[in-house]
């Protein structure tokens, strides 16, 4: 059986776990129910599952007239190199170009050639405001050069 793409937010558990494969969470400190209401806050969210498996998202953050921002892409490892981010992105600008929409996003060194390859263009420098309770978990993370924010 292939890959479902839907436009409906997974459950709690589902998305928790798939942010924990990639230690997503190490960063963000969210409990289940918090990450599932940040998503379910999202403009537009799309997931793809084999069978009843959550194995990718992603949403768009966006006031609905001007520009929607790319966030929280996430492919399981085990599901890599088919397709499946791909075509999440391609679902996402579909849904942007229908609302004629820009989109943006922000990512890693790391990930920039993929996202190239997907049509997106370097276009300004990004910069990040960190609060006092963001302050210990980015400052590891950003300023030591590994770049995982």
């Amino acid at each position: 059986m292939g890959i479902i793409y839907t436009e409906e937010t997974p459950n709690a558990l589902d998305l928790f776990t798939l942010y924990e494969t990639e230690q997503w969470n190490d960063f963000l400190h969210l409990t289940k129910e918090s990450l599932h209401q940040a998503i379910s806050n999202s403009w537009y969210v799309i997931s793809a599952y084999e069978q009843s498996k959550l194995v990718g998202t992603g949403r768009l953050i966006s006031d609905g007239i001007t520009v929607a921002l790319v966030s929280g892409l996430i492919v399981d490892p085990d599901y890599r190199r088919r397709g499946i981010g791909k075509n999440m992105i391609n679902k996402m600008v579909t849904k942007c170009r229908e609302c004629k929409l820009a989109i943006q996003l922000f990512t890693t060194d790391e990930n920039m050639e993929y996202y190239k390859n997907l049509g997106f263009r370097t276009f300004a420098n990004g910069l990040i405001y960190i609060t006092i309770n963001q302050h210990k978990q980015i400052q590891g993370d950003v300023f030591d050069g590994r770049n995982k924010v």
